[in-house]
């Protein structure tokens, strides 16, 4: 079923409002040989059009001249997953077309649970693979409980494509893990006092990053992306538009979002951030980075692990 696709794309101009605009569209030739189209809705190009069509169910002219196809209960995890995540695919597009992410990052992080899962029961059929066998795994794994979360996600996107394969298979119900996580420090004026020192950091760039990224509540990727534009001082205010990733570039959605729906956020600043921002001058072309997007995660991280341990040895003086 994966592989068949009775449809083809094709694209052609269109009058709109006295422009010329292209459009995508699709079409098939029926049982009768009598051709039909559709437009590919919302697609821009070639390759939205190609993922679009692998989203639809089989033409109404062919479909009723062909018996209906035969759930099997013995098809395998390894058939149906062996694609998943993995760009161009049938899968993806349809991820796509639910508005679910097709992100590069997120397809390479799903495609390493799918290669274990492949590895534990890949030669086991869907229908058989039961709670049973699943968690006694996950219990028995030294990972933490986000991770096992994450695992269980992508084992029951395995169940959510298996119809596609022509295999129907009821997902069983798995016990979420505890998330692990701890209640968050919190400062005391003394400890804020004796970290935010100009010289317990690199720079000055790297102690007005760590200011905002605390005082802001702020994940390291949307520091780093912070541009003078997003923030409104009048009303001591930073509107959250994007991160930067790994490699530094910068998306315009936010960590939960995609572009579709972005999800942006407010946070509140304190004066002293505030003041120091624009006693830095970093303000002074709106709209411009702050320069911190070049700044590695990795680095800042080591750079937070070492002023944490200069600010204790200040404490234990």
């Amino acid at each position: 079923m994966e592989n068949f696709l009775p449809y083809h794309t094709f694209r052609k101009p269109k009058k709109l409002k006295g422009k010329t605009v292209h459009r995508w569209y699709y079409y098939w030739i029926d049982a009768a040989g009598k051709q039909h189209q559709k437009a590919c809705r919302g697609c821009r190009n070639r390759s939205e059009a190609e993922n679009y069509i692998r989203t639809l169910p089989p033409p109404p002219g062919t479909a009723k001249d062909q018996p209906p196809p035969v759930k099997r209960p013995d098809v395998l995890i390894r058939d149906i997953a062996k694609d998943m995540y993995i760009p161009g695919s049938g899968h993806v597009g349809r991820r796509g077309q639910l508005g679910k992410s097709t992100d590069l990052e997120t397809m390479v992080e799903c495609r390493r649970y799918i290669k274990r899962i492949i590895d534990l029961w890949g030669d086991t059929s869907l229908v058989a693979l039961a709670v049973e066998v699943v968690m006694p795994y996950l219990f028995g794994l030294d990972r933490s409980g986000k991770w096992k979360n994450r695992f269980l996600e992508v084992l029951g996107e395995i169940y959510t494509e298996a119809p596609w394969h022509n295999c129907q298979a009821g997902k069983p119900v798995f016990q979420r893990f505890a998330a692990n996580s701890k209640k968050a420090d919190i400062f005391t004026t003394a400890e804020f006092d004796l970290l935010f020192r100009v010289d317990n950091f690199p720079d000055y760039q790297f102690y007005l990053l760590f200011l905002l990224c605390l005082s802001g509540g702020m994940r390291l990727g949307e520091v780093r992306a912070v541009r003078a534009k997003q923030v409104i001082a009048d009303r001591k205010i930073l509107i959250i538009d994007g991160f930067c990733k790994k490699s530094g570039a910068r998306t315009v959605y936010n960590k939960t979002g995609t572009p579709d729906n972005p999800k942006f956020r407010l946070v509140y600043l304190p004066d002293i951030t505030l003041g120091k921002m624009a006693a830095s001058g970093l303000q002074a072309e709106l709209g411009m980075p702050f320069g911190w997007s070049s700044l590695g995660s990795d680095l800042l991280s080591g750079w937070l692990v070492a002023s944490a341990i200069a600010v204790s040895r200040k404490k234990d003086t």
